[in-house]
Parts: structure tokens; sequence; C-alpha cells
């Protein structure tokens, strides 16, 4: 899955102060942003978490002594690593994710301080609470796309089966296909042998509330995915009928082996094309239109009835 990261910026009241020597002012966009050589960075990773290196200074305009080490166990018991070089370190945190088009998916995360407080009370038994640090409150966003792929290389012979690995290809380390037959693993299969492809969901996406359909599945002659291309599914619904293609859901499918007669290649590969939307509490597309790719692939199949049968 491609992914894209976005600056972060934090406004402030004033248009020309920044909190402390971890933020530079941006006279363009009249804010803040983390100074280059704050130690703050943030990676979006493709499983759709995020890590995130930061200081307390990051996290408060003045950090004093007095709260500092409090500070810190905080960030401890919220799993940041470290300090290393004054760096904190939050690992794979769980994102929160929308969406304004049906090409990307937005995924945000908020890195906020910890107010700390005191009570003290006076001679006449008043109680007053005291303000001890200055939280700063900052959301850094990473973008998704939302139309991913993911494929598997297989080889088909005309002999007896050879024994084989299961073949792994990740997709950005979020999809992964794997094949087999009757159960067993394998990337070797005969002519005429039910080839069983089994594609993982997006595990950050699906707890995110974000649903994956194919649009297509496609066996090509090589691996590099350039030659004759065949269709063997159009969305989960729609499957070849000569090599009796056909999906028990969006991430299960299977289709019966060939070979190509132009050539005597006999390593192929398949891919498969999906669509990846946020879905509210029904289970509809927060967009309308989200899987209107996914609906034209059904539809195309749905009037090539020679071809294709649909469910």
């Amino acid at each position: 899955m491609r992914f894209f990261a976005i600056s972060i910026f934090f406004g402030f009241a004033s248009s020309t102060f920044c909190p402390n020597s971890a933020w530079t002012y941006n006279s363009a966009e009249n804010n803040c942003a983390p100074a280059a050589d704050s130690g703050f960075s943030f990676t979006c990773n493709n499983d759709g978490s995020i890590t995130v290196n930061f200081k307390l200074e990051h996290l408060y305009s003045y950090v004093a002594n007095s709260f500092a080490s409090d500070a810190a166990a905080v960030l401890s018991s919220n799993s940041a690593t470290g300090p290393v070089n004054d760096v904190f370190t939050f690992q794979t945190k769980a994102m929160t994710f929308s969406q304004s088009t049906n090409e990307i998916i937005v995924g945000s995360f908020t890195l906020a301080g910890e107010l700390f407080t005191e009570e003290i009370t006076d001679e006449s038994g008043d109680i007053s609470t005291m303000e001890l640090s200055d939280p700063i409150s900052t959301t850094i966003t990473c973008q998704f796309s939302s139309s991913v792929d993911t494929s598997a290389n297989l080889e088909i012979s005309e002999g007896a089966t050879i024994a084989g690995t299961t073949s792994t290809v990740n997709l950005a380390d979020a999809m992964v296909a794997t094949l087999s037959s009757n159960g067993e693993s394998r990337t070797s299969f005969t002519i005429g042998e039910t080839v069983e492809v089994s594609i993982s969901e997006p595990e950050a996406f699906a707890a995110a509330g974000a649903i994956a359909k194919i649009k297509e599945c496609t066996v090509y002659e090589n691996i590099q995915q350039l030659t004759n291309p065949i269709p063997l599914l159009k969305s989960s619904s729609c499957g070849m009928n000569v090599l009796s293609a056909a999906a028990t859901d969006e991430f299960n499918f299977s289709f019966s082996a060939f070979q190509y007669s132009s050539t005597s290649n006999e390593n192929f590969s398949i891919k498969c094309s999906y669509q990846i939307c946020i879905v509210d509490g029904n289970g509809n597309p927060t967009l309308p239109n989200c899987f209107d790719n996914v609906d034209a692939e059904k539809s195309d199949a749905e009037a090539d009835s020679a071809l294709f049968t649909c469910s």
C-alpha cells in the first residue's frame, strides 16, 4: 500500500511566538512546526499505524524539572520507549481513520502532553489548584491509497505436482496472498487442479471500520504481469466460467489451473485489485460512491454471461 506523509503544524495565538526551541515559526502559514533539528520525526507505517519520535519540548511549552520525571513516567505507561538522547518513541500507535475521497484514506494521531496539577490548602482552608504544565496538542496525519493490489506467483506443469513452499507476496506489509490446494500450502500445480487463493485482510483498517472489496483478479502469463491477462474475477460475485473461478468471500477464491498454449513458460502470476472504504456502524460506506468501481466491474461481467457467471 502506498502512503504519503503530511507535514504537521500547530497554531498559536501569537503570530510570531513559538513555545520553545523545539518549534520553528512558519511565517507563510502563520503557525509553528517542529524544528528540523529538534529530534521530531514520524513514519506512516503500511499496516495503518504510526511511529513518532519526539522530545518533552514537543509536548510542553516549558518543561520544569519538577514534573519532567512525571511526564516521562506517563509516557512510559502509554507504551512510549526511551528517552534516548532525550528522544521518546511511540511505536505502532493506532490511528483514527476517515475518508473524504474514494482514492485516499486519512489516518490521524494526536500527540499531546499531560496537564499536571497540584492542590494547595491555604491558611483559611480554601483549596486552590495550580497548573504546573502547559501541554501542547499536535495532530499528525497520514494518507493511504484506498486502491491496493496483491499478487502471488505460481508454477503449473503438465506432469506430477512438484512440492513447493507457500508463495507469500507482501503488498507493503498490508495484504498477503497465499496459495494452496485441498488445504495444503503449495506454489506448484498440475493442469486441472484447483488453485486456492487466500488473502489476508489489513487488520488495522478492519479495526478502524474499513471494508475491502475485490475489484478484479487477473492471471498473467509471466511474473512481470505484462502479457496475456486473463480475468478470473470481476468483483467477488462474478467468476470466469471456463476456469471455474469463484470467490467464497472477499479474501478467498479458487480456479482451475491451466497453461497458455502460446508459450512453454510455466510460471504465472495472479494479481488482485482491491478497493478499501471506511464504513459506518451499519456497514455502509461513509462515501456513498466509494465502491462504484467495484460495482462497475460486476456490471461488465453481468453483461458478458458467456464468459462470467455471477452470483
